[in-house]
């Protein structure tokens, strides 16, 4: 019985060590070695899952390196088309109608531009490149973040009220920056006149709530990649925190409250 025990052991002993280096490998990393097996079963399941991590792998440097180079081409087209308008809009002889054109196509490349750098980003997180999870005070991070956009808060004549405590979250310390901030972002720009946002970060749970207009959708809708609000801006912004959320496996709440007060939760 021993002896049937050791051999059974034995057997299975390279089948758990390619699983294990399965559980552990990520894309963009060294190709697993998997450990010498004289069952011809094992090594012919090795040599299956070597040719289609090899194969994933390449897909993933030249996906990564096809996502960079485009938007290094399209950002560079989108800074002299930009130039340019600036330049015919500085104009003195530029007429009323053709000064409204230019600043058309001036929003119009701004606008470009902020989605396809959100569009890489999204990328970029899809492909896990944000992979350093360290124990991140978020108290920190959010009282960095207040401070950036506070000219903007004060513009927009909003209230903002915190209540906070120091919060530490095991997540990549980029990834950090940028959920709060596209989560107050949003909160700034999808507000109304002489509107509220109220901010809570406790130790398992960031909320900000934000005075804001009815919904044409639902909250989940969007959430998704190019979805539109009222004002026609597309959700990118809450499509890279859903991203981070499920990559980090947050629980991502989005309701909307009487007097159409919007809550988001992030539950930690």
């Amino acid at each position: 019985s021993m002896m049937v025990g050791w051999i059974s052991k034995k057997t299975w002993q390279a089948f758990y060590g390619t699983l294990a280096q399965l559980t552990n490998y990520q894309l963009g990393q060294h190709l697993p070695t998997f450990p010498s097996t004289t069952i011809d079963e094992f090594n012919t399941l090795q040599q299956s899952l070597t040719a289609l991590l090899l194969k994933s792998d390449n897909d993933y440097r030249r996906t990564k390196e096809f996502n960079e180079n485009a938007s290094h081409e399209f950002q560079t087209h989108l800074s002299v088309i930009r130039a340019e308008t600036e330049a015919l809009m500085n104009h003195s002889q530029l007429n009323r109608n053709d000064a409204a054109h230019l600043s058309t196509i001036h929003r119009s490349t701004l606008t470009l531009s902020r989605v396809q750098n959100a569009l890489l980003l999204l990328s970029k997180i899809g492909n896990r490149e944000y992979n350093r999870p360290v124990l991140t005070n978020l108290q920190t991070t959010l009282q960095r973040i207040l401070e950036l956009y506070h000219e903007s808060i004060e513009l927009r004549e909003l209230r903002l009220t915190v209540d906070d405590e120091p919060t530490e979250v095991r997540i990549d310390p980029g990834l950090a920056d940028i959920l709060l901030s596209n989560l107050v972002k949003n909160a700034i720009r999808h507000n109304t006149s002489n509107g509220f946002i109220h901010i809570e970060l406790k130790e398992n749970r960031f909320r900000i709530i934000n005075s804001g207009t009815s919904l044409n959708t639902s909250t989940n809708e969007l959430m998704e990649r190019f979805s539109k609000g009222e004002n026609g801006n597309m959700g990118i912004g809450l499509a890279i925190v859903k991203q981070i959320c499920e990559l980090n496996r947050f629980q991502l709440d989005y309701t909307v409250e009487k007097e159409n007060r919007h809550c988001l939760t992030v539950a930690f």
